[in-house]
């Protein structure tokens, strides 16, 4: 259903990924994070039972962090010790109750992230990236809809720049 980048701007994110800082490698939390440290080594490579397995760990002022891919084999060779990574990804407790980080992503930290609807074929990466790259033509295609006197008496941002804070938040508060 999308034939032109208007259609891909109105498609808009279902919810939005918090890469605004970095927890602390020693948190004891589980779920989505973001997380700074330095390699402490190049990372290993591993097969079991047919599924390959990177390993490596991060270490910040609070503690290491154990990080592991699965089916990635070339980040073990892109990885090199004492890079500084920021890393987002799931924080799980494995069957013998150690904390991993599981296939992380690289980041740009101090960002508000979208994440859009699924659209097969297409990774969620390229769409932002594609979002991103023609936000700039954005105003050339949304007309206003309210009269500017609304949007003056109530604050209302103009619809170009609600959607442009849809697509590229500078806060939460501005993405709501």
């Amino acid at each position: 259903g999308i034939d032109s980048l208007r259609d891909l701007f109105m498609r808009l994110p279902v919810r939005y990924e918090d890469l605004t800082r970095a927890s602390p490698c020693a948190l004891d939390a589980l779920g989505m994070f973001v997380f700074t440290g330095k390699l402490l080594q190049r990372p290993t490579s591993s097969w079991h039972d047919g599924l390959n397995k990177v390993e490596a760990v991060i270490e910040d002022a609070s503690g290491k962090l154990r990080v592991c891919w699965f089916h990635q084999p070339w980040i073990a060779k892109q990885l090199h010790q004492g890079m500084t990574l920021n890393l987002y990804g799931r924080l799980v407790r494995t069957k013998q109750g150690r904390r991993e980080l599981q296939n992380p992503q690289q980041v740009t930290l101090g960002l508000i992230r979208p994440v859009y609807q699924p659209i097969p074929g297409l990774p969620q990466k390229l769409l932002r990236d594609l979002i991103a790259q023609h936000l700039d033509e954005l105003p050339d295609m949304v007309d206003e809809v309210l009269p500017n006197e609304m949007i003056v008496e109530y604050g209302f941002p103009t619809r170009k720049e609600a959607f442009v804070e849809a697509h590229a938040p500078q806060s939460f508060h501005s993405a709501e």
